[in-house]
Protein backbone atom coordinates (compact mmCIF):
# COMPACT_ATOMS: atom_id res chain seq x y z
CA UNK A 1 0.00 0.00 0.00
CA UNK A 2 2.69 2.32 0.94
CA UNK A 3 4.20 1.86 -2.37
CA UNK A 4 1.06 3.09 -3.71
CA UNK A 5 1.31 6.33 -2.04
CA UNK A 6 4.91 6.87 -3.28
CA UNK A 7 4.11 5.69 -6.65
CA UNK A 8 1.34 8.41 -6.89
CA UNK A 9 3.82 11.26 -4.95
CA UNK A 10 6.16 10.19 -7.47
CA UNK A 11 3.53 10.78 -10.34
CA UNK A 12 3.19 14.06 -8.83
CA UNK A 13 6.85 14.77 -8.84
CA UNK A 14 7.08 13.39 -12.77
CA UNK A 15 4.67 16.35 -13.65
CA UNK A 16 6.40 19.58 -12.67
CA UNK A 17 9.72 20.86 -13.26
CA UNK A 18 12.13 18.90 -10.59
CA UNK A 19 14.38 21.90 -10.09
CA UNK A 20 11.02 24.05 -8.42
CA UNK A 21 9.88 21.34 -6.57
CA UNK A 22 11.07 20.43 -2.76
CA UNK A 23 10.28 17.79 -0.96
CA UNK A 24 9.64 18.45 3.42
CA UNK A 25 10.11 16.11 6.08
CA UNK A 26 8.46 17.13 9.30
CA UNK A 27 9.41 15.23 12.42
CA UNK A 28 7.56 14.30 15.80
CA UNK A 29 11.02 16.33 17.48
CA UNK A 30 9.33 19.56 15.43
CA UNK A 31 12.54 19.33 13.23
CA UNK A 32 12.22 19.64 9.73
CA UNK A 33 14.62 18.30 6.59
CA UNK A 34 14.37 19.99 3.09
CA UNK A 35 15.32 18.01 -0.32
CA UNK A 36 15.19 19.56 -3.81
CA UNK A 37 13.77 16.91 -6.29
CA UNK A 38 16.22 17.64 -7.94
CA UNK A 39 18.75 16.07 -5.20
CA UNK A 40 16.68 12.83 -4.94
CA UNK A 41 17.14 9.89 -7.45
CA UNK A 42 14.29 8.05 -5.93
CA UNK A 43 12.04 7.26 -3.02
CA UNK A 44 11.76 3.46 -1.11
CA UNK A 45 9.39 2.94 1.55
CA UNK A 46 9.22 -0.49 4.01
CA UNK A 47 6.98 -0.98 6.93
CA UNK A 48 9.48 1.01 9.25
CA UNK A 49 11.31 3.62 7.09
CA UNK A 50 11.32 5.83 4.00
CA UNK A 51 14.57 5.68 2.44
CA UNK A 52 15.85 8.47 -0.04
CA UNK A 53 18.35 8.10 -2.40
CA UNK A 54 20.13 11.10 -3.33
CA UNK A 55 21.73 11.91 -6.59
CA UNK A 56 25.07 12.05 -5.22
CA UNK A 57 24.48 8.25 -4.63
CA UNK A 58 23.94 8.94 -0.48
CA UNK A 59 21.27 7.49 1.28
CA UNK A 60 18.77 9.33 3.87
CA UNK A 61 16.46 7.58 6.42
CA UNK A 62 13.65 8.33 7.98
CA UNK A 63 12.10 6.04 10.73
CA UNK A 64 8.08 6.47 10.14
CA UNK A 65 7.59 6.41 13.91
CA UNK A 66 9.54 9.86 14.13
CA UNK A 67 7.70 11.30 11.13
CA UNK A 68 4.79 13.56 11.73
CA UNK A 69 4.20 14.36 7.55
CA UNK A 70 5.86 14.60 4.69
CA UNK A 71 4.89 16.53 1.97
CA UNK A 72 6.06 18.59 -1.58
CA UNK A 73 5.93 22.07 -2.38
CA UNK A 74 7.27 24.29 -5.34
CA UNK A 75 10.09 26.97 -4.43
CA UNK A 76 9.12 30.75 -4.38
CA UNK A 77 5.27 30.60 -4.59
CA UNK A 78 4.27 33.82 -4.24
CA UNK A 79 0.48 34.62 -5.08
CA UNK A 80 -2.28 33.48 -3.19
CA UNK A 81 -4.63 31.89 -6.55
CA UNK A 82 -0.69 29.48 -6.76
CA UNK A 83 -1.04 28.04 -3.03
CA UNK A 84 -4.75 27.78 -3.76
CA UNK A 85 -4.37 25.36 -6.56
CA UNK A 86 -1.97 22.99 -4.11
CA UNK A 87 -3.71 19.62 -2.37
CA UNK A 88 -4.56 20.51 1.71
CA UNK A 89 -5.48 18.43 4.10
CA UNK A 90 -5.82 19.28 8.02
CA UNK A 91 -7.53 17.55 11.08
CA UNK A 92 -8.06 18.05 14.54
CA UNK A 93 -8.00 17.96 17.47
CA UNK A 94 -4.92 16.18 17.27
CA UNK A 95 -4.23 14.21 19.26
CA UNK A 96 -7.86 13.06 18.69
CA UNK A 97 -9.99 10.65 20.90
CA UNK A 98 -12.83 8.95 19.29
CA UNK A 99 -13.13 11.14 16.48
CA UNK A 100 -11.09 12.80 14.10
CA UNK A 101 -12.46 16.22 12.00
CA UNK A 102 -11.12 16.49 8.24
CA UNK A 103 -10.93 19.14 6.00
CA UNK A 104 -9.23 19.10 2.63
CA UNK A 105 -9.10 21.00 -0.37
CA UNK A 106 -7.60 19.21 -3.75
CA UNK A 107 -7.49 21.79 -6.79
CA UNK A 108 -9.74 19.74 -10.12
CA UNK A 109 -11.26 16.97 -7.90
CA UNK A 110 -12.73 14.76 -10.48
CA UNK A 111 -13.24 11.55 -8.99
CA UNK A 112 -13.72 10.13 -5.38
CA UNK A 113 -12.19 10.90 -2.64
CA UNK A 114 -11.04 7.95 0.04
CA UNK A 115 -9.74 8.40 2.87
CA UNK A 116 -7.58 5.86 4.67
CA UNK A 117 -6.53 5.38 8.21
CA UNK A 118 -3.27 3.16 8.33
CA UNK A 119 -0.69 2.36 11.01
CA UNK A 120 2.84 2.54 11.04
CA UNK A 121 3.19 -0.61 9.06
CA UNK A 122 0.72 0.68 6.06
CA UNK A 123 -2.03 -1.69 7.44
CA UNK A 124 -5.07 -0.10 6.51
CA UNK A 125 -7.72 0.25 9.67
CA UNK A 126 -10.24 2.18 7.97
CA UNK A 127 -11.27 3.29 4.78
CA UNK A 128 -13.97 5.84 3.66
CA UNK A 129 -15.27 7.40 0.74
CA UNK A 130 -16.86 10.80 -0.66
CA UNK A 131 -18.50 12.28 -3.38
CA UNK A 132 -15.95 14.25 -5.83
CA UNK A 133 -15.58 17.58 -4.07
CA UNK A 134 -13.14 19.71 -4.52
CA UNK A 135 -13.45 21.20 -0.85
CA UNK A 136 -15.01 18.94 2.26
CA UNK A 137 -14.92 18.20 5.84
CA UNK A 138 -15.55 14.66 7.19
CA UNK A 139 -15.81 13.17 10.74
CA UNK A 140 -14.30 9.57 11.15
CA UNK A 141 -15.20 7.44 13.94
CA UNK A 142 -11.44 6.40 16.14
CA UNK A 143 -13.47 4.42 18.69
CA UNK A 144 -12.15 1.06 17.50
CA UNK A 145 -8.64 2.19 17.04
CA UNK A 146 -5.80 1.92 20.25
CA UNK A 147 -3.59 4.44 21.46
CA UNK A 148 -0.89 5.31 19.15
CA UNK A 149 0.29 7.13 15.78
CA UNK A 150 -1.57 6.57 13.04
CA UNK A 151 -1.41 8.43 9.60
CA UNK A 152 -4.64 9.79 7.72
CA UNK A 153 -4.34 9.72 3.80
CA UNK A 154 -6.89 11.12 0.95
CA UNK A 155 -6.83 10.13 -2.29
CA UNK A 156 -8.51 11.94 -5.49
CA UNK A 157 -7.00 10.50 -9.01
CA UNK A 158 -3.86 10.97 -9.10
CA UNK A 159 -3.75 13.19 -5.84
CA UNK A 160 -2.51 11.62 -2.79
CA UNK A 161 -1.72 13.45 1.01
CA UNK A 162 -0.85 11.76 3.75
CA UNK A 163 -0.28 13.06 7.19
CA UNK A 164 0.36 11.59 10.67
CA UNK A 165 -1.92 11.95 13.95
CA UNK A 166 -1.97 10.68 17.47
CA UNK A 167 -4.91 8.81 19.26
CA UNK A 168 -5.12 9.34 22.84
Amino acid sequence: MIQRYLFALLLVFGASQANSQNLFFYMNDASMQMYAISEVSYMKFDSTSIKLHLTDESIVSFQLDELDNYRYTPDNVTAVDQVANHPQLSFFPNPADQQLNLRFSLPNASSDVKVRIHNLKGEKLLEQEVKASAKGELALDLSKLAAGQYFCTLESGKVVISKAFMKR
